[in-house]
């Protein structure tokens, strides 16, 4: 049976963000039905463990629902990103910046090399 400390590591073993159905969380929190309250409990107790998750948790198995690392790299961006406003669009445009000049200095160093 999957924890919620399990789900930390999958995060963890997945560059800090992974996808999961709803009915693995559901299973997580050792509940048979989802519903408004049970959806409450897995965003808090996720939270609990260190874990974000996007969009808002639903009623349904099937949903899937992105968890990542909160206080990461990863969980900047995925915040930036859904939240629009000039203070996410400069933390994105600084993110592509820096990926662009990593990329191309990596380039430099093999052509130099």
């Amino acid at each position: 049976m999957t924890t919620f400390d399990d789900l930390r590591a999958k995060v963890e073993a997945n560059q800090d963000v992974v996808t999961v159905r709803m009915e693995e969380l559901r299973d997580a929190m050792n509940v048979k039905r989802l519903g408004i309250h049970v959806c409450q409990d897995i965003s808090k107790k996720l939270a609990g463990v260190g874990l974000g998750h996007t969009p808002e948790l639903e009623p349904d198995g099937w949903q899937e629902v992105r968890l990542y690392k909160l206080g990461t790299p990863m969980a900047d961006l995925i915040v930036a990103a859904l939240n629009p406003g000039d203070a996410g669009d400069n933390a994105l445009r600084e993110k592509s910046a820096s990926e662009a000049s990593e990329t191309l200095e990596h380039i430099r160093s093999l052509v130099c090399a």
